[in-house]
């Protein structure tokens, strides 16, 4: 199974589409794709049973005369009956960047994943030494990984907690773990840091995820996640693929619920956060505020403060953007004490910065100085970003404000 982010969530998820490709003299394939978007490539199943699922990363490495991954996929959908062949294609194909291919064979219940970039690649296979295999947006070979980067530290964190924490459901029900579990585990929002259910951060669903799909390769049925965003908390419709490669619709009368928050204010915490991302990328920011008021009310959490705070901050209310960091800091330090946890979590720096930020955008100085002093000396500290930002001192002023990216999700980098 896998969940596709992407920032055209709202629109994307709104249209899921299963698409049969019949070409000339190669196998026929199914693509799990979104309305005027045909790239099968990105998640796909062909007709000899093999899966295709493509995993961005972020690296040094590229070359401008590489291939595009998704066009790699869907060669492998084309030509590969088993995982030998479609291991050929990669190996002799070089990527323009750094990306994971999630590579499976229904027939033989097996299945690899090849992560490269432009120079260099390893390989993780499905054996008696890796039972289970799961993948997030980090390399997990040593040879890929040398050229790696991640934009901030909460970014790390997150890649490494949604695919340790795949792999702990996993294994939690061993034999037991059906179709039932997969949808949920794929749709789970559980932070292993606070020990608890969140909307975001850290949990295996993402704000941008876009697409959910389970398939059971052996029995080829696929169970595709429709409804209003967030598309990953919603059923999972079963879909025969041989009879989508009869011609037929496949949609048969079996579906699965997504995960289910044990308090039902996160669901629509959760909507009203993504509503509001939406309107923000759209440039509405007073709707993208509204919404952002809506969450709170529902669920008071430290990221939703930071973009409440970034956005007053954006539109020039400084003391009121100041009262949303120290509060979003606040918060985490109290439940950093009450929860036992021996160092800060890499959101709490995010909120400090800016807050020291929202100090020198007020015109005090001297304070901004001494908060910037104090981040560069906290242990705890490991963002290289805003290491670099705070070590230096440097006043921010109003003109650097439309340089920031609003952080909906951990990826953002600071500047």
């Amino acid at each position: 199974g896998r969940n596709l982010d992407f920032p055209g969530v709202g629109y994307w998820d709104r249209y899921p589409v299963i698409q049969m490709m019949a070409p000339k003299n190669t196998l026929r394939y199914i693509g799990f794709v979104t309305a005027g978007v045909p790239i099968a490539g990105i998640t796909g199943v062909n007709e000899a049973q093999i899966s295709v699922a493509l995993h961005q990363h972020y690296c040094f490495n590229t070359n401008l005369r590489g291939k595009l991954p998704f066009v790699i996929g869907e060669e492998i959908l084309r030509k590969a009956r088993n995982l030998n062949e479609a291991l050929a294609i990669l190996k002799n194909s070089k990527v323009a960047s750094s990306w994971a291919f999630v590579v499976a064979d229904g027939k033989a219940r097996r299945a690899f994943i090849y992560e490269c970039h432009s120079n260099a690649a390893g390989i993780r296979w499905l054996d008696e030494n890796n039972p289970t295999l799961t993948h997030s947006n980090y390399f997990q070979t040593k040879e890929p990984a040398k050229k790696e980067y991640a934009t901030t530290e909460r970014m790390t964190w997150d890649n490494y907690s949604r695919a340790n924490r795949m792999k702990e459901k996993i294994a939690e029900y061993g034999s037991k773990f059906d179709i039932g579990e997969a949808v949920k585990t794929l749709s789970d929002h559980w932070d292993p840091y606070w020990q608890r259910e969140k909307i975001m951060n850290r949990t295996v669903s993402q704000l941008y995820n876009v697409q959910s799909v389970v398939w059971d390769l052996e029995n080829m049925k696929a169970y595709f996640a429709e409804g209003n965003s967030p598309i990953h908390l919603g059923r999972y419709q079963e879909y025969d693929m041989g009879a989508i490669f009869a011609g037929k619709n496949g949609k048969t009368e079996n579906n699965f619920e997504g995960y289910r928050f044990r308090n039902p204010k996160l669901q629509k915490a959760k909507e009203h956060f993504i509503y509001s991302f939406i309107h923000c990328f759209e440039g509405n920011v007073e709707e993208a505020k509204k919404e952002l008021a809506h969450t709170l009310s529902f669920e008071d959490f430290a990221e939703a403060r930071l973009v409440t705070g970034l956005l007053q901050m954006k539109e020039g209310v400084y003391e009121k953007a100041a009262e949303m960091f120290l509060a979003a800091k606040t918060q985490i330090e109290n439940e950093k004490a009450s929860s036992g946890r021996s160092y800060f979590p890499p959101e709490y720096f995010e909120a400090w910065l800016y807050w020291a930020r929202s100090l020198d955008l007020q015109g005090k100085r001297i304070e901004a100085v001494k908060q910037y002093f104090e981040i560069s000396k906290h242990q705890d500290l490991l963002d290289k970003n805003i290491k670099k930002i705070v070590r230096s001192k440097k006043c921010y002023k109003k003109q650097r404000l439309d340089r920031i990216i609003m952080p909906y999700s951990s990826y953002i980098p600071f500047s």
